[in-house]
């Protein structure tokens, strides 16, 4: 394999990336000596293996008797250094490393994990893998693909190539949106220019990398361009004024130091006694606190025994119920430890009189079956029609999605979320009573098993997208404490009343978020395949972004009619986003990918907008990602749009969507 004269082999890397991931299985399959010796046979020297989260540690060898030399590291910022020297790169498909190897020209294996075939990274690899431009492997298969490849036969990548990720980032986000930016100046005066309604009248101009919907038009019109991509606005109006108040204010600081150094006796006397002061205060406000919660815990204890004997002669909670109930205020695991601020009326059930309600809990009643329990229609002691669900006894996930939903849904009240009327936890039943929505889950709608409902119109949909827009708005921007997480938002999750407005509801996997800006959370990795968020699938790294995500993956069935995962389709298919993401920047491809149960029913412009806006939820970084305030203010002009503003009652719809009654 050419060696040099002196008779030392010149030095030829194959570097292993795992990213941030625990995918112990590629790092065990690379220490094997059947690839050790693979490698060696294909002329390689060294292996240089980085290592995400998992616990495997490889075998370091000094290369003694003509061996491999095998080195590892944790995961580094060196990561880029390493592909740029390695001869060939073997990479987990979960990496982000996967791309940056293609554009440098390396040789590439991707191994693929059939735990995480959920990610669409896996398959957007398999796809990479049928054009030639690398190799896909599994790890228990590494070796044969070593030994069988022929890297002269892998072809060019090229940034403009059309698979999805590739597509999204080079032509979306550089030709269309950074360019935009840099060839306006004068941004307002740009979109009057183009649509000076919504300029005008709304003036939504969205907060970084997202704009409002006359923008987003705009960026969909701007032409291909050479130009290097320019900074974005926000971050350069940032920077500028960071550099302004530095540079502003140089003797005002010498100043200062000056009258520090004259009186620093003095300040520190009157440093110590401002922080003996402070803490005085501090311990008053500690003492009025308890005081305060003492007084809210007796009230809502006697709250709730006036509302269990109005409602219910029969509820036990004994020693067999929930530890964390009492009463009707629920305080769960990993929300606060006090009851919530807010006692609703959520009224305690018995077992007997939702036994009655639902005819014995006949199968007649049935409307729903869930991960966590079965739906039952019934109609309550006064004639209210209900949905009741009862939860599945076995396991610790069930009870704690009891406590988070009644939590939750018993002190947050939105038009836009569904309405818990009242629990029951009797013996070791656990039941959740909630309004009934007589139209059913939009999964229902829009993924029929018999045809038994006509295809939702235009018009329905995009309310519904507004309204579930509003309800992740509602749940991220002004939920107290801290902004709530749903992190199993779906089309199964959306509930429709018999207006077709929709709700959502199953807040049982709901987790509390950081109140930092872009906090994140770790947590085990649950939900539903096809609309995890990618870095949630594989690190557990959990924020509201998560959400945005699967929102998207809603709003792409909403205009697809396609469901997130389809295996029986085609391949590179099988995957809504990563099938829908080349088409959303393409005119022409945006009409054939709509539901052929659209057609004529939308106007072009619409539809460009509405694919935009799915295009920046389902991006595969989250920082990429919209706000949900955002996405809502982007869909506001579309909505007020299906209603002509002559009749009184259009009226109050627009200003009650303007200005939600949270």
């Amino acid at each position: 394999m050419g060696d040099t004269e002196d008779g030392v082999k010149p030095k030829r890397t194959v570097f292993v990336t795992v990213g941030t991931t625990s995918f112990d299985a590629l790092v065990r399959a690379v220490d094997t000596q059947d690839v050790k010796d693979e490698l060696l046979k294909r002329g390689y020297t060294h292996l240089i293996i980085q290592m995400g989260r998992g616990s495997y540690s490889p075998t370091k060898s000094g290369g003694e008797d003509g061996s491999l030399v095998v080195d590892f590291f944790t995961f580094s910022s060196s990561i880029a250094d390493h592909l740029r020297s390695a001869s060939l790169v073997i990479s987990h498909a979960g990496s982000g490393s996967i791309f940056e190897t293609l554009q440098l020209g390396k040789p590439l294996i991707v191994v693929v994990n059939e735990d995480l075939m959920d990610n669409h990274q896996s398959e957007l690899a398999e796809e990479l893998a049928e054009r030639k431009h690398l190799y896909c492997a599994r790890p228990q298969t590494l070796n044969q693909t070593i030994a069988s490849m022929n890297l002269e036969s892998l072809l060019p990548y090229h940034p403009g190539d059309a698979t999805p990720v590739a597509k999204l980032i080079n032509t979306f986000l550089d030709e269309q949106f950074f360019l935009c930016l840099r060839k306006r100046r004068d941004l307002w005066s740009e979109i009057r220019d183009n649509c000076p309604t919504h300029a005008d009248s709304d003036g939504l101009l969205f907060r970084g990398p997202f704009f409002s919907p006359a923008l987003l038009s705009v960026l969909m019109e701007v032409n291909n361009s050479t130009d290097a991509p320019a900074r974005p606005l926000g971050f350069t109006a940032a920077n500028n004024h960071t550099q302004e108040h530095h540079h502003s204010h140089p003797q005002t600081h010498g100043h200062y130091h000056a009258i520090f150094s004259s009186i620093s006796i003095l300040i520190i006397i009157i440093s110590i006694a401002s922080i003996a002061v402070i803490f005085a205060i501090f311990l008053i406000i500690l003492m009025l606190r308890r005081i305060k919660s003492a007084k809210t815990n007796g009230a809502c204890k006697e709250h709730n025994s006036i509302t269990s004997s109005r409602f219910v002669a029969h509820t036990t909670v004994t020693s067999n119920s929930s530890p964390d109930v009492r009463g009707w205020c629920l305080y769960g695991g990993h929300m606060s430890r006090t009851p919530p601020p807010r006692c609703r009326g959520v009224q305690v059930f018995a077992y007997k009189e939702l036994e009655t309600a639902t005819n014995r809990f006949s199968e007649a009643n049935i409307i729903g079956n869930g991960g966590f329990g079965i739906v039952y229609r019934g109609v309550l002691s006064d004639g209210t029609l209900a949905a009741i669900k009862m939860l599945h006894r076995e396991g610790k996930q069930g009870e704690r999605a009891f406590r988070i939903e009644v939590d939750l849904l018993s002190r947050l009240q939105s038009p836009y979320l569904v309405e818990l009327l009242g629990y029951c936890a009797d013996q070791h039943y656990r039941l959740l009573i909630f309004e009934f929505m007589p139209n059913g889950t939009l999964q229902h709608h829009l993924h029929p098993s018999h045809n038994q409902h006509r295809p939702l119109d235009w018009a329905t949909r995009l309310r519904i997208a507004f309204d579930c827009a509003r309800a992740l708005e509602f749940l991220h921007e002004h939920s107290i404490p801290s902004p709530v997480i749903h992190r199993d938002f779906k089309c199964a999750n959306v509930l429709l009343d018999q207006n077709f407005r929709a709700k959502v509801s199953d807040f049982g996997l709901a987790k509390m978020g950081s109140d930092k800006i872009n906090g994140q959370i770790s947590t085990r990795v649950l939900g539903t395949t096809g609309y995890l968020a990618p870095e949630y699938a594989s690190t557990g790294k959990l924020t509201t972004k998560s959400d945005v995500y699967s929102y998207g993956v809603v709003l792409l069935e909403l205009l697809t009619g396609r469901v997130p995962v389809d295996t029986k389709r085609p391949s590179g298919e099988h995957v809504l986003v990563s099938w829908a993401l080349p088409r959303l920047t393409n005119r022409e491809k945006i009409v054939e990918m709509v539901d052929p149960a659209l057609r004529g029913q939308y106007s072009k412009k619409d539809l460009i907008q509405i694919a935009a806006i799915a295009a920046m939820c389902v991006q595969p970084e989250a920082d990429y990602r919209p706000l949900m305030t955002d996405v809502v203010q982007s869909l506001i002009p579309l909505v007020k749009n299906l209603y002509p503003i002559s009749s009184s009652s259009s009226s109050r719809f627009i200003n009650q969507i303007a200005s939600p009654r949270y």
